[in-house]
């Protein structure tokens, strides 16, 4: 213990002097330690936003998602017996019904026309006006030969302006048949002298027809007659003319 220095004894257990410092560097410090801290709530509150907002938004290169609504793709409609306008030109042609295929006419509304007796009796007056003209300018002789000729008032009579329309067809053949099959079933229907007269109509669009008409009837009233025979046979029909 006696070999020991004394100014060694002296330096360990002396009073360490007090150190000066100074306060200002003290809240320095601190004011940095807060604003580190502030910065890191700022930096994680900021990537936990571009994270949030990454999940709602679609890469450009990735396929979309395109998701059904939550609700029902097909309602049941309210359905009746009975469908409206089942008759019109459209459920037609969705049956495969052909619109203007082969038309099978039907009787047209009543005309004003003139009366059956008009127009022969004009015609009829004219003729014996012109007859009795003629036999009065006449000698005796020349009358003897006018009784025995044919009088060509009733012939051109026989053949009037009234037809009787039953079809219009698409081809002529088919009106040609037609009036065949008319013929033999209304043989004795028919009047004498009567004949088919088929009439060519182009309708533009709708294509061209033939119209099959039972011509030299004498007059309207016989077209008449005659197309109600048709119509008791149900067979349509009506009367025009030519």
């Amino acid at each position: 213990m006696s070999d020991q220095d004394p100014e060694y004894l002296k330096s360990a257990y002396a009073d360490e002097e007090p150190v000066p410092f100074d306060a200002r560097d003290h809240s320095g410090r601190r004011a940095m330690w807060l604003l580190l801290g502030l910065v890191s709530v700022l930096v994680i509150a900021a990537v936990t936003a571009f994270n949030l907002y990454r999940s709602g938004v679609r890469d450009r290169g990735s396929a979309p998602l395109i998701r059904a609504e939550n609700t029902p793709y097909k309602v049941e409609i309210e359905t009746t017996d009975e469908t409206p306008e089942q008759d019109s030109a459209v459920y037609q042609a969705m049956k495969g019904r052909g619109i203007d295929e082969e038309v099978i006419t039907v009787p047209l509304p009543e005309q004003p026309l003139e009366l059956p007796g008009t127009a022969t009796g004009t015609v009829d007056s004219e003729t014996a006006d012109t007859k009795e003209t003629a036999t009065d300018s006449r000698p005796a002789a020349p009358s003897r030969q006018q009784d025995t000729q044919p009088a060509p008032g009733p012939r051109a009579a026989a053949d009037s302006d009234y037809v009787v329309q039953v079809a219009s067809l698409r081809s002529e053949a088919d009106a040609e048949a037609l009036w065949t099959t008319l013929e033999s079933k209304f043989r004795s229907g028919l009047p004498a002298g009567s004949h088919s007269n088929i009439k060519r109509v182009d309708l533009g669009r709708k294509g061209v027809y033939f119209r099959l008409r039972v011509a030299g009837l004498k007059d309207k009233a016989a077209a008449d007659s005659l197309c109600g025979k048709f119509k008791a046979q149900q067979q349509a029909c009506f009367v025009t003319r030519k």
